[in-house]
C-alpha cells in the first residue's frame, strides 16, 4: 500500500515546482523523527502532500539534510524544481551557514528561498514575552494544576460538571496546557475564565472532603481566589483570543495577502485596548467574591507591560 501511494505521489509531483516542509520532533519512545511534506500548486490551488516520517539518529543539520535529500532522490525529484524551504527557526534548520537550508542549497548549487512560518514566529514572540513576566509564568503553573486535578479522575471531573450545571456555567472540560503549542493555551485559559466560579466551588468541595489531591485543591483555591489571578486570567483570555485569531487567519489556505497588514494593525490596537483596561475588577469583582491581595497593582502593571511588549 505504501509503495502504491509513493508511486502516485511520484506521478503527481513530476515536473512540478515544489516547496519542502520539514519539522523535527521526538516520539513517545524518545526517538528523533523528521516529518517531511511537499507543497505545490494544482489548478491554482495550493496543495500539501505528506511524504514520510523518517527516524533520525540525531538532530544535526547534516543528518536532517541527508534524510530530506534521500527522500527527494527516491521520488526522482530534481532540485531545479524546488522553489522554497519551510522550516522552524531553530539554528540547525534555519541557519544560513550550517543549517539544513544551507546544506540543501549547496546540494542544489544555488540559494533556495527559506520561509519561516509567520504563525510560528507569532507563537515564539508570545512565549518569549511570557517568560519575562513572572505573573504570567505563575498563572500557567496554576492552570497545569487545574488540568491535573480534574483530568486524572472522572469523579473529580464529574463534581465540576455538576456544579457547572447547578450555577449555569457552561459544561466545559479543562483541556491540557501543551507547552510547544503556546497559542493553543487559549483553550484552557478560556475554559478556566468561563468556569472560574465552578472551579472554585469544586476545589472547595474536594479540599473539604479530604479526597485524593485535597491538598492540591487547597493550593489551587488559594491562588484562584486572588484578584491578581483573576486579572491575569481576564487579560490572557482577551489577549490569546486576539492572537489565536490572528495565527489561525495567517494559516488559512485562502488568505488574501492584502489583508495581512490591516489584520496585524487591528490586532495591535486590540492589544493596546486590553493593556489600558484598568477597570477589570469593577466589571467582574463583585460577582466573583475574590480575595484582595497586595499584588493587584503589580499585576495590572505587569499585564499592561506584557501587552505592550507584544505590540512592539
Amino acid at each position: 500500500m505504501c509503495e502504491i501511494l509513493r508511486n502516485e505521489l511520484k506521478k503527481t509531483l513530476k515536473n512540478k515546482k515544489i516547496s519542502i516542509l520539514a519539522n523535527e520532533s521526538t516520539s513517545l519512545k524518545n526517538e528523533m523523527e523528521l516529518s517531511i511534506m511537499f507543497r505545490f500548486v494544482e489548478d491554482k490551488v495550493p496543495v500539501e502532500k505528506f511524504l514520510a516520517i523518517v527516524k533520525t539518529p540525531n538532530g544535526t543539520a547534516e543528518t536532517i539534510a541527508d534524510a530530506i535529500d534521500k527522500e527527494l532522490t527516491s521520488l526522482d525529484l530534481n532540485y531545479s524544481n524546488v522553489t522554497a524551504f519551510g522550516f522552524d527557526g531553530a539554528a540547525n534548520m534555519a541557519g544560513n551557514v550550517g543549517g539544513v537550508r544551507r546544506k540543501l542549497s549547496e546540494k542544489a548549487k544555488r540559494d533556495i528561498l527559506y520561509i519561516h512560518c509567520k504563525a510560528h514566529i507569532l507563537s515564539l514572540a508570545a512565549a518569549s514575552c511570557r517568560n519575562k513576566t513572572k505573573k504570567v509564568n505563575r498563572f500557567f503553573y496554576v492552570l497545569k494544576d487545574i488540568y491535573k486535578i480534574f483530568s486524572k479522575s472522572p469523579n473529580r471531573e464529574n463534581i465540576l460538571h455538576e456544579i457547572q450545571a447547578v450555577i449555569n456555567d457552561p459544561i466545559l472540560k479543562i483541556p491540557e496546557c501543551i507547552e510547544v503549542r503556546w497559542l493553543s493555551h487559549y483553550k484552557i485559559v478560556n475554559a478556566v475564565f468561563r468556569s472560574l466560579k465552578s472551579i472554585m466551588m469544586a476545589c472547595e468541595h474536594i479540599h473539604k472532603d479530604g479526597i485524593d489531591l485535597a491538598s492540591l485543591a487547597g493550593g489551587i483555591l488559594l491562588e484562584i481566589r486572588k484578584t491578581s489571578f483573576f486579572i491575569t486570567c481576564y487579560v490572557m483570555n482577551e489577549l490569546l483570543s486576539a492572537l489565536s485569531y490572528l495565527s489561525n487567519t495567517l494559516q488559512k489556505r485562502n488568505l488574501n495577502l492584502a489583508n495581512v497588514i490591516p489584520l496585524i494593525t487591528t490586532t495591535k490596537l486590540h492589544l493596546n485596548d486590553i493593556a489600558n483596561h484598568s477597570e477589570i475588577l469593577d466589571k467582574f469583582g463583585s460577582e466573583m467574591h475574590l480575595t484582595a491581595d497586595e499584588d493587584t497593582k503589580t499585576t495590572l502593571k505587569q499585564m499592561k507591560e506584557y501587552c505592550e511588549s507584544l505590540i512592539r
